[in-house]
């Protein structure tokens, strides 16, 4: 895995729940509920379909890229 600058808090909570959904998705769990500190993020993951228009987009976009829809 690449290293990839954290630039601020947000950015490290994303980053946590991508990593999150990444380990899920390699250890093949059936189901899965993810909890965070960060509202931001947390909405904007389960808000699948809504651009999240802030500074973790792209961080957001891939998460959801990995979710089944």
């Amino acid at each position: 895995m690449a290293t990839a600058l954290i630039a601020s808090p947000l950015d490290a909570e994303a980053m946590a729940a991508l990593l999150a959904i990444k380990t899920a998705i390699l250890k093949a769990f059936n189901f899965s509920i993810f909890e965070g500190d960060s509202e931001l993020v947390v909405k904007a993951i389960s808000s699948i379909g809504k651009e999240c228009g802030c500074e973790i987009s792209n961080i957001i976009s891939d998460a959801l890229s990995l979710l089944p829809l």
